[in-house]
């Protein structure tokens, strides 16, 4: 039987790589390119999101290139809580903000106001923090309006390389997470916490576990990258509970240190356990798995 090929996508905040792998998960080459990071005038982050696509293709192109395997599947893994703006027409409405910019401070403050810490810790699992996706967009709201009246839905880095793949609109739950617009104990987008923020639940995308096939490559997009056939789009999720996987963290009640840019400390549960949520200075969020959780340090 003929051996499979995979291309991966890895959406760093240092480096966006593309490689190849075998279905023993053996690395058949990579190809990477430093993080095109921009700085506007008043010191904000982003990332273009045009930019960034094109670069992916080139460095997709790259690997493909140099290899004759036919690619059966693609997915992705990339960073949290950088958001995408996407129009009617399907284009980005605006710049892509990055997960680390402080812009919406006083964003977050306000969301304190309105919902309180422990009650927000106990919906979502997350402190109140502007890096996380709904301070970024009140911030939109108030600053560019005219970006966030044009947007029809909001996307992560993960969820928009998915889209432009396929054209499928999909994020899975580690994604979702991070947003501070998740229920984790519901593990869906939280109607009462949206109604008063007065965003409607239909900008998000739908959420799907991680290794959902939600399509196949586009015509275009599989002549522009070189590729044979029609391969399937797969749903990957947040780059730390994806590094999970190779490092065997999830089993046998290990505690993963995924370090890069930042360093995340993920313990994950057996399936079908309970959320942790009572604050201890952890955030808890679902896992790639959605009947499975994380406490993240």
């Amino acid at each position: 039987m003929q051996n499979k090929y995979y291309l991966a996508f890895d959406v760093g905040t240092t480096n966006w790589k593309a490689a190849i792998y075998d279905e023993q998960g053996r690395q058949q080459d990579i190809e990477r390119c430093a993080t095109i990071t921009h700085t506007d005038a008043d010191g904000h982050s982003y990332y273009d999101p045009y930019e960034l696509w094109d670069c992916l293709k080139a460095i997709a192109q790259k690997v493909i290139g140099r290899n004759p395997f036919p690619i059966s599947a693609i997915s992705v893994a990339s960073l949290a809580e950088a958001i995408v703006p996407i129009d009617r027409d399907g284009n980005p409405a605006g710049q892509i903000i990055t997960w680390y910019d402080t812009r919406s401070v006083a964003e977050a403050k306000e969301y304190v106001s309105m919902f309180g810490a422990e009650y927000t810790f106990s919906v979502t699992g997350l402190d109140v923090n502007p890096i996380f996706s709904i301070p970024k967009i009140m911030w939109i709201r108030k600053h560019k309006p005219a970006v966030y009246e044009a947007a029809v839905k909001w996307l992560q880095l993960h969820d928009y390389v998915l889209f432009r793949l396929c054209g499928e609109i999909v994020t899975d739950y580690t994604m979702a997470c991070r947003t501070l617009a998740f229920d984790v104990m519901k593990n869906d987008w939280s109607d009462e916490l949206l109604h008063r923020l007065e965003i409607d639940r239909d900008v998000f995308p739908r959420i799907v576990e991680s290794g959902t096939v939600v399509g196949t490559v586009l015509p275009l997009v599989g002549s522009e990258l070189g590729l044979s056939g029609a391969p399937k789009v797969v749903v990957g999720g947040h780059d730390h509970p994806c590094a999970s996987i190779v490092t065997g963290a999830v089993q046998d009640a290990k505690v993963l240190d995924s370090s890069g840019t930042a360093e995340a400390y993920l313990y994950i549960s057996a399936k079908g356990a309970r959320p942790e949520m009572t604050f201890k200075g952890q955030r808890t969020a679902r896992y790639l798995e959605k009947d499975r959780y994380v406490l993240w340090g």
